[in-house]
């Protein structure tokens, strides 16, 4: 079969998928046997995913870009690129991209195959204390009928100052900004700077935005110090779903100063 052929093969499959999304969103029960109204929400963002599976474990968790991009009828075009956390049948895959409709308050997404497995994710926005919840299953591969279920945090955006308590004997402020597209790869180039104090090395930094992202809960961040030897920092951390708080867990650098930052924690100002 062409590559064409393959491809509207593809579109006429998630076509199927959407019809069949508003037939269950249209026909869900409520009081007098008339269907739910659930206002229509923006998927759109920074995303974590965590996966509890039964039996095989393709996955533990899924994170990066959910992004709606245009309209099918009365649904909307949803697309997703996600950055994969696998030991198992995934371990040689990084990103998965994914294609299907929303209707809300369901949504379907489909991957593009990898190594001829391929996932497809159903979800709803009926949850408790999450963004998204469902199931996802496996079709081909060596994570062939793997399933289990899904929930997901829609994280806000990570912008703003950041700085550690004023008692803290060893400072650091960030100023960072995470724009509102995703790069493709599961991730958010994010940009910035930083300002230390009570270090003996260094005072200041720039974060650079060629190495440096976010993905989910997950912030590395690459920054080029006013240290006079090994000016390179790098710090992964993790953020909180409101994007208010940074936990810095493991800092690498030549220069051994910059090892008191470990494990500090930094509030937004």
């Amino acid at each position: 079969m062409k590559a064409g052929a393959n491809w509207l093969l593809r579109v006429e499959l998630v076509c199927v998928i959407a019809l069949q999304l508003i037939g269950c969103a249209q026909n869900g029960s409520g009081s007098g046997g008339g269907g739910t109204t659930v206002p229509d929400t923006s998927l759109i963002g920074n995303w974590q995913f965590q996966v509890t599976s039964t039996g095989n474990v393709p996955f533990t968790a899924l994170s990066g870009f959910v992004n709606e991009v245009g309209t099918a009828g009365d649904s909307t075009v949803t697309t997703a690129s996600l950055q994969v956390q696998s030991n198992g049948c995934f371990a040689n895959t990084k990103v998965l991209d994914f294609e299907g409709f929303t209707k809300s308050p369901l949504s379907q997404l489909t991957s593009f195959p990898s190594e001829s497995q391929v996932v497809t994710l159903g979800l709803s926005q009926q949850c408790t204390g999450v963004s998204l919840c469902g199931t996802y299953t496996i079709a081909g591969g060596c994570a062939d009928t793997a399933t289990g279920s899904i929930v997901g945090v829609l994280y806000s955006q990570l912008a703003g100052t950041f700085s550690t308590a004023s008692s803290a004997p060893a400072g650091l402020k960030i100023t960072i900004n995470q724009p509102s597209q995703g790069t493709g790869q599961g991730s958010f180039q994010v940009s910035g700077s930083m300002t230390f104090t009570g270090l003996s090395c260094a005072t200041s930094g720039s974060i650079d935005s060629t190495q440096s992202f976010l993905s989910g809960s997950s912030l590395h961040l690459v920054s080029t110090t006013n240290a006079a030897m090994s000016p390179q920092l790098i710090i992964d951390a993790n953020i909180n779903p409101t994007a208010t708080t940074l936990t810095l867990n493991a800092i690498t650098s030549a220069n051994s100063c910059f090892g008191s930052l470990n494990g500090i924690s930094l509030s937004k100002t």
